[in-house]
């Protein structure tokens, strides 16, 4: 997180003293799909398991959110938090311990970013309000689980915290005032979930997500 500041400062300095001199801010709504949450391990040898013992599966899900950001000059500041929810399947099937079925997960997560855009070609193409993000998002997990079968016991971490990375641009524009803008969100970080086949001291479990969705502006000026 420090590196992040150390980063935000110099860049800001940069671009108030180049290019357009532009002050915005803006109150947005978004709402999308999604598909991750928690990262299982997938290499079992390497935690002294069989090669099939056990074995993961993730349906899409949905979030929606609010975001509020500031520009200045071709930097944006955003933050804001959204609900996400995400719907996996963790299969055991290890004789030698006796774990044998299924854990269905409910995934419900708070999402707090806080990230640093980069606007792509302003000049040319000021209407599409194409940026890069990047920055540091922090989550607030809860699980609803589903057991059938003698499943090992596991640990939740309530909170996780990694990097993401975004690509976003403007759809409908009036009046040169975004309304309608397409996001894309990727996002690695720390484990959310651990047990006998996702230890501590793997290197593979963790938090993750890809997104795809739509940002409706309430407010611009």
């Amino acid at each position: 997180m420090k590196r992040f500041f150390r980063l935000i400062i110099p860049v800001l300095l940069l671009s108030c003293s180049t290019g357009q001199q532009t002050t915005k801010t803006h109150l947005s709504v978004i709402a999308g799909i999604n598909n991750g949450g928690i990262t299982e391990n997938t290499d079992m040898p390497a935690v002294g398991k069989e090669p099939d013992a056990f074995t993961g599966a993730t349906k899409s899900g949905y979030h929606a959110g609010i975001r509020a950001s500031q520009r200045f000059g071709n930097v944006d500041i955003e933050s804001g938090f959204d609900f996400m929810n995400n719907r996996q399947t963790l299969h055991y099937n290890d004789a030698v311990s006796g774990f044998a079925g299924t854990r269905d997960l409910c995934v419900n997560q708070v999402n707090i970013p806080l990230t640093l855009g980069i606007h792509i070609f302003p000049g040319k193409f000021p209407k599409t309000g194409l940026r890069l993000s990047a920055g540091y998002l922090t989550q607030f997990n809860h699980l609803y689980t589903e057991n059938n079968g003698p499943l090992p016991d596991y640990k939740l971490n309530k909170r996780s915290s990694g990097a993401t990375l975004s690509l976003q641009g403007n759809l409908l524009t009036e009046n040169g005032k975004p309304r309608l803008g397409l996001y894309g969100t990727i996002y690695r970080g720390s484990r959310i979930f651990t047990d006998p086949y996702n230890p501590a001291e793997a290197e593979m479990p963790g938090s993750s997500f890809a997104a795809i969705g739509l940002k409706f502006y309430l407010f611009s000026r």
